[in-house]
């Protein structure tokens, strides 16, 4: 029986009281890490040693969300970045963004490679786009965020743009 085996991770973050985020980040065994974006200081999250997988703990159900999204600072985003195999047989991919007011955009690459490409009934598709940094196009997935082939524009970027335009 092969194992499942995950890396994970999420993008950095503003958080309203760094003391009372990273105290509520050890009950959910989780590690912080620190970045600085010019004066401000921001924080990631990854599991700790403690998971089994190496991926987010299992209850990461809605009172989880709630809690990280009741840290974060006024319109901040925290994506929830996992990849996953088992002895390469399943490949994993998933992303969760969660805004500051608490709404939530799931993202798993597993359905869309498995099923045809179609629009959610969810939310509309993005339309087409090239960026300034590649001649490649910015394509919805399943049509429910776009991803971007661009070195300069990370995976995520899709998701802080259906935020910035009140989709998430």
């Amino acid at each position: 029986m092969a194992n499942y085996t995950a890396t994970a991770r999420s993008n950095y973050f503003a958080v309203k009281d760094a003391t009372a985020f990273e105290a509520w980040c050890k009950e959910c065994d989780l590690e912080t890490w620190l970045g600085t974006d010019g004066n401000a200081t921001r924080h990631a999250i990854t599991p700790n040693d403690m998971s089994d997988t190496g991926g987010w703990p299992e209850h990461m159900d809605e009172d989880f969300c709630d809690g990280l999204a009741g840290h974060l600072a006024d319109g901040e985003i925290a994506v929830l970045f996992e990849i996953g195999h088992e002895k390469l047989r399943y490949l994993i991919g998933t992303a969760t963004a969660i805004h500051a007011s608490g709404k939530r955009l799931d993202i798993n690459l597993s359905e869309s490679t498995h099923a045809p490409a179609k629009p959610s009934a969810k939310m509309p598709p993005l339309p087409r786009r090239t960026t300034n940094h590649a001649r490649r196009a910015v394509v919805p997935l399943g049509g429910r965020a776009a991803l971007s082939s661009s070195t300069r524009q990370p995976c995520h970027q899709g998701l802080f743009d259906l935020a910035r335009r009140g989709r998430l």
